[in-house]
């Protein structure tokens, strides 16, 4: 599974060390901004489990799924991406073969 943030930019400087995340492809996004501000709401239960579900099948936090929501970041899940780099990787192999004959 591979997940897309629409309209983000990284920063040039990357952070490291801030431990595995569900899907590294957004913490590496989310790791430039500090969390240090806290925010709690209500709601009702039917909407938390929708939002905690939406959130697991994109492979993300609850917290990092609704920060790029509410920012009007696209989420997009692309699932069968590993089949495709495996056979990309064949090919690559394949040609490489190839210009060493």
């Amino acid at each position: 599974m591979f997940v897309l943030t629409v309209g983000f930019r990284p920063p040039s400087i990357q952070t490291a060390g801030r431990g595995a995340a569900p899907n590294p492809v957004v913490r590496k996004e989310l790791d430039c901004l500090k969390k240090d501000k806290m925010f709690a709401m209500r709601m009702s239960s039917a909407d938390y489990d929708r939002i905690q579900n939406k959130a697991q099948l994109s492979g993300m936090t609850m917290t990092d799924f609704l920060t790029l929501s509410a920012l009007g970041k696209e989420i997009l899940v692309v699932n069968g991406l590993d089949a495709v780099t495996i056979q990309l990787k064949a090919i690559g192999k394949n040609l490489n073969q190839l210009t060493v004959l």
